[in-house]
This record gives structure tokens, sequence and C-alpha cells, in this order.
């Protein structure tokens, strides 16, 4: 894996467990923000579970790649689902089926 700094390389292997994104050069990046909401939403403090996955924004239907070093940071969240995958080739593969925009059941749009 390849990450935008060796900070959130080491937040990866060894730091507590967080929530990554992919910057637009297609390096992981942390995100604090993500990280500390699935932190508050947990009434423990989440286990290390690394996977790779799809995060589909459930009022869109649009999909982004998602890293993790812990899956229980989305328990329970109210705007995402994710679906984990074995490895990050087999969560890109699954991202690529996806076409652009990569969307994933979208809601239906009525026109007024």
């Amino acid at each position: 894996m390849d990450f935008l700094h060796d900070y959130d390389r080491a937040c990866a292997e060894s730091g507590p467990p967080s929530v990554f994104l992919l910057t637009h050069e297609g390096l992981w990046r942390v995100m604090p923000d993500l990280t500390r909401d699935g932190w508050v939403r947990l009434d423990r403090a989440p286990e290390r579970d690394p996977a790779h996955g799809l995060m589909r924004d459930r009022a869109t239907g649009f999909v982004t790649r998602v890293y993790t070093t812990s899956r229980a940071l989305f328990d329970a969240h109210p705007r995402v689902d994710c679906t984990w995958y074995e490895s990050e080739a087999e969560a890109l593969a699954a991202y690529t089926a996806l076409g652009r925009p990569p969307l994933l059941d979208p809601p239906s749009r009525t026109s007024s």
C-alpha cells in the first residue's frame, strides 16, 4: 500500500484504529474526522481489524474505496454502509466493475 506520508503509514501499521481514504494521487491518507466519528459512535475502544472495502453513501449511492484498521468504526454508521474484501485487489476490482461514476443502488429520482 502506498501512503501519502510516513505519518499515515505509521497510523496504519501501529496507530489507534483509524479510517483512510485515497487522495487524488491514489495514496492512502488517514481521515481524522471519519476516525473520530467512528470512535464516538462506539461504546468501547475498537479492536484492530484491518480491511479494504467499498463505502456507499446511502443518500446518493456514490461509492468510494476505503481502508480501515478497524471495521467496527463503521458499525451503526448513520450515512454509509460498507462491503469488506479480503484484499485491496478484490476491493479495487469490485470498485472498477461499478463503472463511472461509481454508483451502487442509487436512489430513484423523480422529475418535478
